[in-house]
């Protein structure tokens, strides 16, 4: 599941990957969680760079519903999983300004079958 915040032309995900029960890979299995921002700031750059405050591990797997809290003040998003009260991710400066709005949309990758039930969006002002 892929939480995508975007910003007109830019883009800041949250990517949570269904697999961390399974993965045997210490490296795959700590980018469980990750944010990055379009177009500048990719998982790519990240990565080449050896930016790793970026991610965590998620202990989620196939065909189990979760719950994902996502709290966003100003530059700051929290993530929570499943209403465990320690944040699975806490991005302090998000990488787009806080001025900027957008869209929240949610994509699943190809070949992959995800159901949402119980949304809610909250906007403070």
């Amino acid at each position: 599941m892929v939480l995508h915040i975007v910003f007109m032309k830019m883009i800041q995900n949250l990517n949570l990957f269904i697999n961390g029960r399974q993965c045997d890979d210490p490296i795959r299995k700590q980018q469980g969680c990750r944010y990055f921002s379009y177009p500048t700031y990719t998982f790519a750059y990240f990565r080449e760079h050896g930016i790793t405050k970026y991610e965590n591990q998620v202990d989620i797997d196939l065909n189990e519903w979760i719950s994902l809290k996502a709290v966003i003040e100003d530059e700051k998003a929290t993530f929570y999983l499943n209403d465990d009260p320690q944040p699975l991710l806490v991005v302090d400066q998000m990488i787009h300004d806080k001025s900027m709005r957008g869209n929240i949309g949610f994509f699943v990758d190809i070949g992959t079958e995800a159901f949402f039930k119980d949304l809610k969006i909250t906007y403070f002002d």
